[in-house]
């Protein structure tokens, strides 16, 4: 079995190699509450690894889901939200290549961080003549 800083050193790796940080919108349930998300995505052809990172993770409580795309017989490891924060957080003494990336994902949410409850909502302001 992998020690922890093992795993996330072999994650790093692989990040390195075939993973992306998006920043995904996220509706909910009505339009008026718009969120940016950071989602962290590792590609692989063979499905084994990244069941195998799922359930590493499993164990930190972080959530993901494996998504196989039929037309290129391809795979990927999503997560999404706090998740993905909290694995470029263990990944990022390990990264080299997307070392940057990480940093620029991990500061866009303490710019930004979420705001719970509060409503963004663009309404039309009435004219001071009407």
């Amino acid at each position: 079995m992998l020690t922890n800083n093992l795993m996330w050193s072999y994650m790093a790796g692989f990040f390195d190699g075939e993973g992306c940080v998006s920043v995904v919108g996220r509706a909910g349930k009505l339009d008026a509450y718009r969120t940016l998300a950071v989602q962290v995505r590792f590609a692989q052809k063979l499905k084994t690894p990244l069941e195998r990172m799922q359930i590493f993770l499993k164990g930190f409580d972080i959530r993901s889901r494996i998504v196989t795309y039929p037309s290129n017989t391809a795979s990927s490891l999503d997560i999404q939200g706090i998740g993905a924060y909290r694995v470029l957080q263990e990944m990022l003494p390990y990264l080299i290549v997307k070392k940057n990336i990480a940093q620029d994902a991990l500061r866009l949410r303490k710019l930004f961080p979420p705001m719970q409850g509060v409503r963004l909502r663009w309404e039309k302001v009435k004219d001071a003549d009407n």
